[in-house]
């Protein structure tokens, strides 16, 4: 998808084809296309999220970090959001934390980390499992800084058991 978003392509597509000896040369599952929304040149405009009446929107750790990087329309904006994953303590600071996933690219061995920075009034210990909703701290670092950061206001947070699949979705 990366060339698809740099080459301003107005569609992207994914082909399912079955896996023999050489690659690619097994016969089609099966295919579908997509078409490519932009608010500016690079960035993909998200469909808006629409929370349920006084409910949060279920997001991954994954998709709430990548519309606060590449979502220009405001889709995050005021919307209470719903995330899960587990906590990691920020050095120095008792009034945040990282909320974290893995995510598997190809296999467990390149899994790489997601997070998100949690502002609350109340740090659990390293390694609890929670659910944390609230909305997103909108803080446009401005030109030339890395952008904005996946910062989200806790308005509840709720312990959780680990989930049988503990990877981000």
């Amino acid at each position: 998808m990366d060339w698809a978003i740099t080459d301003a392509e107005p569609r992207w597509g994914v082909t399912a084809p079955q896996a023999v000896e050489e690659t690619d040369a097994g016969p089609v599952w099966g295919s579908r296309s997509f078409s490519i929304a932009r608010s500016r040149p690079g960035t993909i405009a998200y469909p808006a999220l629409s929370p349920p009446r006084d409910a949060a929107v279920d997001v991954t750790i994954g998709e709430f970090v990548e519309r606060v990087a590449f979502d220009d329309s405001g889709s995050l904006e005021g919307v209470p959001v719903r995330l899960s994953g587990f906590v990691v303590g920020i050095d120095g600071r008792d009034d945040a934390f990282l909320l974290t996933r893995f995510v598997i690219a190809c296999g467990a061995a390149d899994a790489f980390p997601v997070q998100a920075i949690v502002n609350t009034t109340d740090v659990p210990p390293n390694d609890t499992w929670l659910e944390v909703v609230g909305t997103w701290v909108s803080d446009d670092l401005g030109p030339g800084a890395a952008g904005r950061s996946a910062t989200i206001e806790a308005q509840l947070t709720r312990l959780i058991a680990r989930p049988e699949n503990p990877y981000d979705r």
